[in-house]
């Protein structure tokens, strides 16, 4: 599998096209003895290289593995240097395709830009600037094609640094506009009819007016514009900037290589490189006519029915020069598979009325990938591609590792699962193998003390919702350390509220809300973000009802100014996002859920969202058909636990999918109202921590629900509030049968 294991270790990262960022990287030297000895140093080892598409990036484990053009490859496997091809087939009409291609091979170059001055691979004989050929598009519709890609994915960008709060830059200006758009006129100003276009701030504030989404670029007038009122829709009415150039090469020319280049690279982590466009009649002519100056070409023939094999070898005989190539060919083209290293096949299907489009790989030779069908989108920002919902339950290798988990004994860690605790516990990410070796030998004793604590309590039903409902931010201990919460860290060991998913299951107006809104607050007290997703809900309606549980229990607020700034900063940490009904399918909103998760938060790298609250299951039975599938509750608990994420799903008694919530879920929390007085009942009917006692259902009544809570200000010296259940709940000890068989 080439040097897969070896190199996806070291993945780019950076900015492009939704890409994490991340530091400079590491690069792994291979040499030999011989070489040491002498000075000199063999070729390094390649990182993979991003192919713009964040999901197929996935599909790939990181990117494409481009070892297979590394001398000392070649040489160990006494292979003749061939370049890596890559085929792109289908049968769609449209022209996802090429899309599809000069995404994938721009994105290519921006990769080896960033790191060509670092291997020997990218030498004098290296052109990193890619060439497209393409029968299926004349050259200026390619550039236009392609440049309306090139802003739009760039807007992105700066809508994510928006969102993070990301200080290093400044959007509080007209800096980035100014490099793609002509802002000397605002276009629509003199002639506009709607007055609430705020002109003064659109001439000093475009980048951050984009960031927020007030001014969008629209592909149809090459323009940005203003979202004014709905009649406004996109014409010369609500225009603000034209953009400078028709073509990447022409904004290259203006900007590659000076001060505005480092400018836009430091915006959006892309710099102007230039990319040839040249369209040819037929694909015998693009067999003839392709340059053995570049490096990185591709081919679009995709509009040739039925190409002959000698006419795609001849196709292939002219890319034999290039390094890496891309051909776009119809499906059903006569494509000799040993002469290229991967195929991506393009498909379709009309499902209940709607199209949905799907990729997938179906050959690799060169590097592993995630087999199956994987759904892709075209936006205006290019071509997204959602990996399939079971890619989430996926880990790579698991079943080659068993064999150290499974002779594990029940205390002792694996390396892996220590380096976690460490650095979500204890904040020590920098710890050693030889520190994981030291605890080994010293027996390991948090697990078993955490098993056998020091004092046996019983514990009531408001332990276990504190434990449930106001999971405590680690960090906030390790703050202010003592001999009482190291205590507490041992205990924590076992319930380990990271990545468990709590269902709150009960009929209407049980209080199922009430109850998740303490733990969103409780989360705010600790400064740790929440956020809630909204199944076709109106979100202004539970912004309007998102009151704090505790604040009626907290004395009188009116006139406190003070008390009501502390209760306001609570506000910071919750945030929202609303999915509407329709087609939207597992990958999708995996794929979308995910993008918004590694958001940072007030600048902070290591700043996430760290609670999800899912409002409600049931919905799906009315307006997400596609969602309506037992995996999918899998694949997004599965998703929450990979990034330490407490995931909270209300859900309706009548909704079709408990049962499987039910199942997956860590906690279960049932609501109910006592028939006699109406006083709220909460059943804990599964627990995932320690409670030292036989297996049991745990029942409390809510004695006054607007005393259920408390916040404590300022708790600490560091700013912490202290938010808990409050002991306004009476233990139900013993349930008839009645009333335990009505919570089904």
């Amino acid at each position: 599998m080439g040097n897969d294991s070896l190199s996806s270790h070291f993945i780019i990262k950076n900015y492009f096209w939704g890409m994490e960022p991340g530091s400079p990287f590491n690069l792994l030297k291979r040499t030999t003895m011989e070489e040491k000895a002498s000075g000199q140093q063999m070729p390094k080892c390649l990182p993979k290289l991003p192919t713009g598409i964040r999901g197929l990036d996935k599909v790939l484990y990181g990117g494409i593995d481009a070892n297979v053009l590394n001398p000392l490859y070649i040489k160990e496997q006494s292979i003749e240097r061939t370049p890596l091809v890559i085929v792109i087939r289908g049968n769609e009409d449209d022209n996802d395709k090429c899309m599809l291609a000069m995404q994938m091979l721009y994105s290519i170059a921006q990769s080896i830009e960033n790191i060509k001055s670092q291997y020997q691979i990218f030498g004098k004989d290296w052109n990193n600037e890619p060439i497209m050929y393409s029968t299926y598009y004349q050259a200026h519709k390619l550039d236009d094609l392609f440049l309306d890609f090139f802003i739009s994915s760039s807007l992105q960008e700066i809508l994510r640094k928006k969102a993070s709060k990301d200080t290093s830059v400044n959007l509080s200006s007209n800096i980035f506009t100014d490099i793609l758009f002509d802002s000397s006129q605002i276009l629509c100003q003199g002639i506009s009819r709607n007055a609430n276009i705020p002109y003064s701030a659109i001439a000093t504030k475009t980048d951050a007016m984009m960031g927020d989404g007030i001014i969008y670029y629209n592909r149809r007038t090459n323009s940005l514009h203003v979202k004014a009122d709905l009649a406004a829709d996109d014409n010369q009415y609500n225009q603000v900037y034209r953009r400078r150039h028709g073509s990447v090469n022409e904004y290259s020319n203006d900007v590659y290589g000076k001060p505005k280049d480092d400018l836009f690279y430091h915006y959006t982590g892309l710099h102007f490189l230039p990319f040839v466009m040249e369209n040819n009649t037929t694909a015998e002519d693009v067999a003839k006519r392709i340059s053995p100056q570049h490096s990185l070409v591709a081919v679009d023939v995709s509009d040739q029915k039925k190409l002959t094999r000698e006419v795609v070898n001849n196709i292939l005989d002219g890319l034999k020069s290039s390094k890496i190539a891309i051909l776009c060919v119809d499906s059903t083209a006569d494509v000799p598979e040993n002469r290229v290293n991967m195929i991506v096949e393009l498909s379709k299907e009309l499902n209940h009325r709607f199209v949905l489009k799907y990729l997938q790989i179906i050959k690799s030779d060169s590097q592993e990938f995630y087999q199956g069908q994987h759904q892709y989108k075209k936006r205006d920002f290019g071509i997204e591609v959602y990996p399939r919902k079971e890619s989430y339950l996926h880990e790579r290798r698991y079943l080659q590792r068993a064999l150290v988990y499974t002779h594990a004994d029940a205390l002792t860690d694996t390396y892996q699962q220590y380096m976690k605790l460490q650095k979500y516990y204890y904040d020590t990410p920098t710890t050693t193998y030889e520190d994981y070796e030291a605890e080994l030998a010293s027996g390991g004793h948090k697990p078993f003390y955490a098993i056998y604590p020091k004092n046996y309590m019983e514990q009531m039903s408001i332990d276990l919702l504190n434990r449930v409902f106001i999971p405590i931010n680690p960090l906030r201990h390790l703050i202010h350390k003592s001999k009482e919460e190291d205590d507490f860290i041992e205990n924590e060991y076992m319930y380990g509220n990271a990545g468990f998913v709590t269902a709150v299951v009960g009929r209407a107006n049980t209080y199922k809300r009430f109850l998740t809104f303490g733990g969103i607050f409780g989360s705010a007290c600790a400064k740790d973000h929440t956020l809630i997703i909204m199944m076709n809900k109106e979100e202004t309606v539970t912004r309007r009802r998102l009151v704090c549980p505790a604040r009626p229990s907290c004395g009188n607020w009116e006139k406190n100014n003070e008390k009501n700034k502390a209760c306001l900063n609570c506000y910071h940490y919750i945030h929202f996002m609303n999915f509407c009904m329709g087609n939207i399918t597992p990958a999708e909103f995996l794929y979308y859920l995910e993008k918004q998760i590694e958001v940072a938060y007030d600048g902070d790298s290591q700043k996430h969202i760290r609670r999800i609250v899912i409002d409600d299951l049931q919905i799906l039975d009315f307006c997400f058909p596609r969602l309506k599938d037992d995996l999918f509750l899998a694949a997004l608990a599965e998703l929450c636990r990979q990034h330490d994420i407490i995931l909270y799903i209300l859900c309706d008694r009548a909704g079709s999918m408990l049962p499987t919530l039910r199942a997956l879920a860590d906690n279960v929390i049932i609501t109910d109202k006592d028939e006699k007085d109406g006083h709220p009942l909460i059943f804990v009917e599964k627990f995932a921590g320690y409670t030292n006692t036989p297996s049991k259902m745990y029942c409390g009544k809510v004695k006054n629900v607007s005393k259920l809570f408390r916040c404590v200000e300022n708790y600490d010296s560091n700013g912490f509030n202290k938010f808990e259940f409050q002991s306004n709940i009476v233990e139900l000890e013993d349930m008839d049968e009645k009333t335990f068989y009505n919570l089904d």
